[in-house]
């Protein structure tokens, strides 16, 4: 390993600073240069967010419009629906043993 001298260790020094003083002048003169940046526009601007409220408005009326409503023979569909059900859970067994339960109950 080599000792430097005091004078070459000046100048070494030196030399490193006039390095750093170059690159930052012109990092400051690239700063300086650069033209400030285009602002991007955006896709959803105000207009088209308020459109597509319009739109999404429309549709849910149309759709409320066209999808039938069946309020006017609920209660006997649902008086129909309770007795299926009253049915199967009024059995004792399954409607496939049934066959196997009449047999049973005949010996």
């Amino acid at each position: 390993m080599r000792h430097l001298t005091s004078e070459q260790f000046r100048e070494a020094l030196g030399a490193f600073r006039g390095a750093v003083r170059d690159w930052s002048e012109d990092q400051a003169r690239g700063v300086i240069a650069m033209e400030p940046a285009v602002p991007q526009r955006r896709f959803w601007t105000p207009a088209r967010q308020f459109a597509l409220a319009l739109v999404l408005a429309a549709a849910c009326i149309v759709a409320s419009a066209v999808i039938p409503r069946h309020t006017d023979n609920a209660p006997a569909s649902d008086a129909v629906l309770l007795n299926q059900v009253d049915v199967q859970v009024s059995r004792t067994a399954p409607s496939s043993l049934e066959p196997l339960l009449k047999l049973v109950a005949q010996e």
